[in-house]
């Protein structure tokens, strides 16, 4: 399993809804297109500040 950190940027929406369990997350560490590609379909664990 390989551990990474990232930065919840958004949540996938449309004009008119908010989908609250699709978001938009850009992981720490990657910055070329090629690196974003393998990380397509992977699971992500949330933990919240508060624990």
């Amino acid at each position: 399993m390989r551990i990474m950190k990232g930065i919840v940027l958004s949540y996938m929406r449309s004009k008119e809804h908010q989908h609250s369990n699709h978001m938009i997350i850009k992981p720490l560490g990657i910055e070329s297109k090629e690196q974003a590609a393998t990380l397509i379909g992977k699971k992500v664990l949330w933990k919240s500040p508060s624990g």
